[in-house]
């Protein structure tokens, strides 16, 4: 009996003894891991500390969240900087009076910051004397001297071509200042009419004409404020046909037409009326109508271009 409440015993003790090595494995390989990935994943530089009284809870820093969306703000607004040269690049015709910039990799002897194509369109250039760029894009350009240069010269040239300056365009007619201006891309006849100093009173904005040279000529259409201009092109704004008036004005003539111009107005351009003028007796002949089919008018009465006034005297 004694023997057998020994051998409980001992049997008792070794499975206490198990049963805390096996609990030693699981806090060994349960909680230690755990505590270590916790660790892993919150950066303690990043955490903020909780005020006391409140339930532990990790808290990640803005800062880096900050930075991600500054750094995506930036991005956005460099791939905006987009050259005005290079969206013509592939399509614009280059011709006389254009300034290109030329860089062959690696190469500066050939390498330029301008070259003016002359007024027959072509350039000089090293090694390969004169060529021809005229009604060549920039690209074609780059082809014909990578073309033209790779064997004889370099082995494998890397050519570069964009336009640097574009060749005037010109204004003439109804502006404060005709001339010639240095075209920009997107440029309108709004644009170069307000370089040019503005459109005058007496423009007829109806009949504006632009003018562009092509290899197959001239060619002339109709325009409005708001077309676009191409390099090379003459704007032509032309002025309203006259109105001319006679009789008891103090200064008969020619006036300069105006839009919602009233007879009243045109009077006043002339003079105004003499003293023997009666305002009962105002004709108004039409452009290019018969001098028969005058029309009886009143001081209000619109004018349009081309018109002629006439004024009557009264008897006094």
């Amino acid at each position: 009996m004694f023997k057998s409440m020994i051998f409980l015993l001992g049997l008792t003790v070794l499975s206490s003894s198990h049963a805390v090595d096996f609990f030693d494995d699981v806090v060994a390989v349960g909680v230690a891991p755990a505590a270590q990935n916790e660790s892993t994943l919150v950066s303690t530089e990043n955490v903020i500390s909780q005020p006391s009284g409140i339930a532990s809870q990790p808290i990640l820093s803005e800062a880096p969240v900050q930075e991600v969306a500054q750094n995506s703000i930036q991005r956005v607004v460099q791939s905006e900087n987009v050259t005005p040269s290079a969206s013509l690049k592939s399509d614009y015709r280059l011709a006389s009076g254009d300034v290109v910039t030329i860089s062959v990799y690696g190469e500066p002897e050939l390498s330029f910051q301008e070259k003016r194509l002359d007024e027959n369109g072509q350039i000089s250039y090293p090694f390969l004397g004169v060529v021809n760029a005229n009604n060549l894009t920039a690209i074609e350009l780059e082809s014909l001297l990578t073309k033209r240069l790779k064997g004889d010269f370099l082995i494998d040239p890397k050519v570069s071509v964009n336009v640097k300056t574009y060749r005037l365009v010109y204004i003439s007619g109804a502006v404060g200042a005709a001339g010639a201006f240095t075209y920009t891309p997107g440029m309108t006849v709004r644009r170069l009419a307000t370089l040019a100093g503005g459109v005058t009173e007496s423009a007829s904005l109806d009949e504006i004409s632009i003018i562009s040279a092509t290899a197959q000529g001239e060619v002339v259409k109709l325009g409005t404020l708001d077309s676009v201009v191409a390099p090379g092109d003459t704007i032509s704004i032309p002025e309203y046909k006259k109105v001319f008036l006679s009789g008891a004005v103090n200064s008969p003539g020619s006036i300069s037409y105006r839009l919602g111009m009233t007879v009243r107005q045109a009077i006043s351009l002339a003079g105004g009326l003499t003293e023997r003028a009666s305002e009962s007796k105002i004709s108004i002949i039409k452009d290019g109508e018969d001098a028969s089919r005058n029309q009886r008018a009143t001081m209000d009465a619109m004018v349009s271009p081309g018109d002629s006034i006439s004024v009557g005297e009264g008897f006094f």
